[in-house]
Formats: C-alpha cells, sequence, structure tokens
C-alpha cells in the first residue's frame, strides 16, 4: 500500500495563523510632491514607495508606501517603531498594497540607511492587528478582498 499520496494531502491541508508579512526589496523609490505642500510653505509630501516579494506567502507582491507622520512625537523611543496603516489584499491577483505612516525620525532613518548601497536586497516585516491563514506552502487561504490593520513595521537593512 502507498502511503505517498495520504502524507501529501495531509502536508497541503496543513494551515497556520500568521500576523506578519514578510517581504524582500526589490525596488524602492523616494516621491517627493510639491503640490501638496500648504500654502504656508510646509514640506512638500513625502513618501516612500517600495516594490517587494512576499517571502512567507507564495506567488505574491506587495507595494508598500511608507509617509513620516507629522504628528508623531518625534523624541519618543517608542513613537519610532510604531506605525500605524493598512494592507489591502487583493483575491483575484497576487497583489498586496500596504500604506503605512510612522514618525518621521524613524522615516529620516530608515531612507538614510536604505540609499546605502548593499549586493543584498533589504527585507522589511509588517505586523498585522488581525491573523492571516497561510498553509505550509505558502498558500493564503481568504474569500473576498482583505483590509487589515497595520500595527508596526521592522527593515533589515544589508550593511555589507
Amino acid at each position: 500500500m502507498n502511503r505517498k499520496p495520504f502524507v501529501a494531502e495531509a502536508k497541503a491541508s496543513m494551515w497556520h495563523q500568521t500576523d506578519q508579512i514578510n517581504m524582500s526589496v526589490q525596488m524602492a523609490d523616494i516621491s517627493l510632491d510639491g503640490s501638496s505642500a500648504a500654502l504656508d510653505g510646509s514640506n512638500p509630501a513625502l513618501a516612500l514607495k517600495i516594490n517587494c516579494n512576499l517571502k512567507n506567502i507564495a506567488r505574491g507582491q506587495c507595494a508598500v508606501t511608507i509617509q513620516p507622520r507629522a504628528d508623531a512625537a518625534e523624541n519618543s523611543g517608542a513613537a519610532e517603531t510604531v506605525a500605524n496603516g493598512q494592507l489591502h489584499i487583493f483575491v483575484d491577483r497576487p497583489l498586496m498594497t500596504a500604506a503605512v505612516s510612522v514618525s518621521t525620525h524613524y522615516f529620516d532613518q530608515l531612507t538614510r540607511y536604505m540609499s546605502k548601497a548593499s549586493s543584498r536586497p533589504m527585507e522589511l516585516v509588517l505586523t498585522l492587528e488581525d491573523p492571516l491563514a497561510v498553509s505550509l506552502d505558502g498558500d493564503l487561504r481568504i474569500d473576498s478582498e482583505t483590509i487589515i490593520a497595520i500595527t508596526g513595521i521592522a527593515a533589515t537593512i544589508p550593511v555589507k
């Protein structure tokens, strides 16, 4: 009696919950929108636009937009890592979009370190308010378009 198909079926049916999206950065650009600057001469709108390949979810990409939050406490260590935003998961294509706001200090540090060249890609991790069901093979289980709150962000930036 051959048991291999049974083992393969059991493995395919195993799912776990994850509250993190792990990504490998493929491309990053800084967007500077002068048209949204206030008439009083305040700073133009800054955004870091990042295209990523998903690492813990199979066959997917994520377009991440990170913006500095003007009202964040600049000198608070806790405010540096706190992120607020939303992750939008499409059901009909392997694409997610994320819009995240962080403190100005964190944004400045992130863009400064990212600008240093490295042969290895940067990694980005978004922490979600609600977990997602993912199979051992990395398949994401959602029934419809989903929007989930982002509660944290972490970056691993290679230095050598």
